[in-house]
């Protein structure tokens, strides 16, 4: 028995697929982990990652960018360096190394990796109460001194 298409339904559900469609498209930088030692990543791939900007590696573990060459860089490894292998991938998070700050994290406990810890039962501290303040800034320029005279 043959089987008959009604083309207004076919039509129908066509244009509402192409009504609903949104054409999103996600870019993230992805390097390559060359060797692993001692804590530290050799990276390959990763161009246009910052210094001391976050990166994260396979199994979500969170590491440094730092020594950053032509066509390589390095990354402290801030989790289980023997959780990181050789060839596995390193994905650019685009934000420098930073830490929150902010009076909704008194008495709180932040870790070396920003995740905050709950002291007591509050649990109130996210991401709204807070704000992200970068580890490395540049330090404040020379103050010129008065001239200083001799009475």
């Amino acid at each position: 028995m043959a089987m008959k298409f009604d083309m207004t339904e076919v039509s129908s559900l066509i244009k509402e697929e192409i009504r609903r469609y949104q054409s999103k498209i996600e870019v993230s930088q992805v390097g390559t982990v060359l060797e692993v030692g001692d804590g530290i990543a050799r990276l390959y791939g990763l161009d246009s990652v910052m210094a001391n900007e976050m990166l994260e590696f396979e199994g979500g573990i969170v590491g440094e960018a730092f020594n950053l060459e032509e066509d390589s860089g390095g990354a402290v490894i801030y989790g289980d360096p023997t959780r990181v292998q050789e060839g596995s991938t390193v994905r650019s998070t685009g934000r420098v190394l930073s830490v929150p700050v902010g009076e909704s994290l008194l008495g709180r406990v932040v870790n070396a990796l920003t995740a905050i810890g709950v002291i007591g039962g509050c649990t109130d501290a996210n991401e709204n109460n807070y704000l992200l303040t970068k580890v490395f800034r540049a330090g404040l320029g020379v103050i010129p001194l008065e001239q200083q005279s001799r009475i």
